[in-house]
This record gives C-alpha cells, sequence and structure tokens, in this order.
C-alpha cells in the first residue's frame, strides 16, 4: 500500500466519521426544536389557564434535569 492509498483511506474513515457526527447533532438539534416547540405551546395554553408559576416551576426543573443530564453524558464520554 503506498502512501497515497494511506492517505485516502485515512481521508474516506475521517470522513466518515464527520457524516455520523453531522447525523447525530442533526438528530439532536431536531429533537431539540420539537422539544421547544413544545415547550412553548405548553406555555403558551398554560398561561391562557392562569398557571403560571406552576409552569414556571415545570420549566425551570425541566432546564435543570436536561443540565444534569447533559452533564453526566459528557463525564460518561470523557470516561
Amino acid at each position: 500500500m503506498n502512501s497515497l492509498e494511506t492517505v485516502n483511506n485515512l481521508y474516506n474513515k475521517i470522513d466518515s466519521s464527520t457524516d455520523v457526527v453531522l447525523e447525530k447533532t442533526q438528530s439532536i438539534l431536531d429533537k431539540i426544536t420539537d422539544l421547544t416547540k413544545n415547550l412553548f405551546n405548553f406555555l403558551k395554553n398554560s398561561i391562557k389557564k392562569d398557571n403560571l408559576k406552576k409552569v414556571l416551576f415545570i420549566i425551570l426543573m425541566s432546564f435543570g434535569m436536561a443540565v444534569v443530564l447533559m452533564g453526566i453524558k459528557i463525564l460518561k464520554d470523557l470516561i
């Protein structure tokens, strides 16, 4: 195997890895977009029902749990 073939093989591996990462990133962004839309719809409907304190509490807890879960995921990936 000459050096050009080696470089091409490495490039193809990197290219396919990049595609996988981009697909996963797009999937995560789609999920975040859907969750955000659902959250705003829930917020809009809840404000109409005068449950603002409960809604704000749920939103803050949701964001808190998201931060904790993402932190755990990042730590698991680092270990």
